[in-house]
């Protein structure tokens, strides 16, 4: 793992993340850097981002810690499962950062791409899955997936670009009805998705939301 890019990401957001009440260890950052490296490196031959550039690339790095704090902010803890995570935004940042993650991806080479990151960035407790979410349930896709690919109760739940928000924020429920619902929206964003949210994180247009589900809230209350 090349530690010119570690400087950059620590540098860009080492400062920011210290003001949302985000802490990192050296080893961490040092693992941000190599998911970085890795986007680089796959990004053309998995087609997983537009932009390669380390500026572009830093920044998903911090749409991921986004969602990190906000989760952190509301308590949230267990399996966090990642629907349609393509290059693993936010998952695995998520992964790095705390591990026991679930990255969903019905794309071959997407798929493929996560299962090497996880291996990479040794991933503590992280699995890839190639596997669709939709009409409440999830079904698998092509033969990878184990019958019981999913193993115990989400706590959390995260979708980035995978449908409208408005879509989103019923559909998060549904996969995580005891948990804590991530939304990736633009600042934009119908004033009913926002109103939602328990917590959020703001930088520039870019907003990360978290709620806990209905079903959640009933059993703390």
């Amino acid at each position: 793992m090349a530690s010119s890019c570690t400087v950059a990401v620590r540098e860009a957001l080492e400062e920011w993340a210290a003001a949302e009440g985000l802490t990192l260890t050296e080893e961490t950052w040092k693992r941000l850097d190599g998911l970085v490296e890795l986007w680089k490196r796959y990004g053309a031959a998995f087609n997983l981002v537009g932009d390669r550039g380390t500026a572009a690339l830093v920044e998903h790095v911090r749409e991921g810690l986004m969602a990190v704090r906000v989760v952190e902010r509301l308590g949230g803890g267990g399996l966090w499962v990642d629907i349609g995570s393509g290059a693993g935004i936010p998952g695995l940042v998520v992964g790095v950062v705390r591990g026991n993650v679930a990255l969903v991806e019905p794309r071959e080479r997407r798929s493929a791409f996560l299962e090497l990151a996880i291996s990479h960035l040794s991933v503590r407790e992280g699995r890839a899955f190639r596997a669709r979410w939709g009409s409440g349930t999830f079904t698998k896709v092509g033969s990878a997936a184990p019958d019981e690919w999913l193993d115990g109760e989400i706590g959390v739940v995260s979708s980035k670009a995978v449908m409208a928000p408005e879509s989103w924020v019923f559909e998060g429920e549904l996969a995580a009805p005891r948990g804590v619902v991530v939304c990736h929206v633009n600042e934009n964003v119908a004033v009913a998705v926002r109103a939602r949210f328990s917590a959020e994180i703001a930088y520039k247009a870019r907003v990360v939301g978290a709620f806990r589900s209905a079903d959640a809230v009933s059993a703390e209350n």
